[in-house]
């Protein structure tokens, strides 16, 4: 998920939906008493219908809604204080996911058994917000309970993401992720943050790149897609410096050039910063 350039709250709770797989059992059994007492199925009928939504509502409306969901964030982010995470986008992708994976399954039942939408809507909305309901409650105790012991995560955007190297291949950057334990920071006064950088190189067999960053304090070997530097302070922004193996074969790595500077951004951040780069001049 994390080497996407791009993360939203509907991937967190698919994934929550997915390990709590079960429910569906549950839901399916919700939804037949539903449509036997408010649509006067049969018993036969009811368990055949609700099955039938919950498998399309499973491998398909789930992610159908959760892709959708990024236009929401398109059109509302930049209104909200805490932009992707805000609160209000929180609540939105609960109703919104509830909602449009009860539209998709009354449509695939209206389509297979030829019944009424509007007699299938309630029914179904009702087993989906008990599911939507416990996942909603789960994550929410998750995050409550021994938050300090929990290990926490922040995301941050790279500014430019997309770079050419000297030798006029391309480097694609990813969001980038520091974990962190509140409860060890808090005991050891020289923790420190590991922010793991994630790219992607045209040619990764090469080694003709490296990445350093104002106010690291360690910085570990670089591998094929990864790069892993230390500090002892969180920051809003960190500013990464792109060297590149000098060219010259007779200069190498002996004298190499930083080509870029590459700003990565809180995601709570909105607003992209301007971009300074580095000559070989400089």
């Amino acid at each position: 998920m994390i080497t996407w350039n791009v993360v939203w709250p509907a991937i967190y709770v698919t994934e929550e939906i997915q390990s709590f797989w079960f429910l569906v059992f549950i839901t399916i059994a919700i939804e037949a008493l539903s449509l036997m007492a408010l649509a006067k199925f049969r018993a036969k009928k009811a368990i055949i219908i609700a099955s039938v939504g919950n498998v399309v509502s499973g491998m398909i409306g789930t992610f159908v809604m959760m892709w959708l969901l990024l236009f929401w964030h398109l059109a509302v982010d930049n209104f909200l204080t805490g932009a992707t995470f805000d609160p209000i986008n929180w609540h939105a992708t609960f109703i919104l996911m509830c909602i449009g994976s009860v539209v998709l399954e009354a449509l695939s039942i209206k389509l297979f058994f030829s019944e009424s939408f509007r007699k299938l809507f309630i029914p179904l909305l009702l087993g989906n917000i008990m599911s939507y309901s416990f996942i909603a409650y789960k994550m929410s105790t998750d995050t409550q309970l021994n938050s300090d012991d929990k290990v926490q995560q922040i995301y941050y955007s790279p500014y430019p993401n997309n770079l050419t190297l000297l030798d006029n291949s391309s480097l694609v950057i990813y969001t980038a992720k520091i974990e962190y334990s509140e409860a060890k920071r808090k005991d050891n006064p020289y923790y420190e943050y590991p922010i793991e950088l994630l790219f992607q190189q045209e040619n990764p067999e090469s080694f003709i790149l490296d990445f350093t960053a104002t106010g690291a304090i360690n910085s570990e070997g670089i591998e094929q897609n990864r790069k892993m530097l230390r500090f002892t302070e969180l920051a809003d922004t960190i500013e990464v410096f792109l060297k590149q193996k000098n060219p010259d074969p007779e200069i190498g790595w002996e004298n190499p050039i930083v080509s870029d500077t590459i700003l990565f951004i809180n995601r709570a951040s909105v607003e992209k910063p301007k971009v300074n780069s580095y000559t070989e001049e400089d």
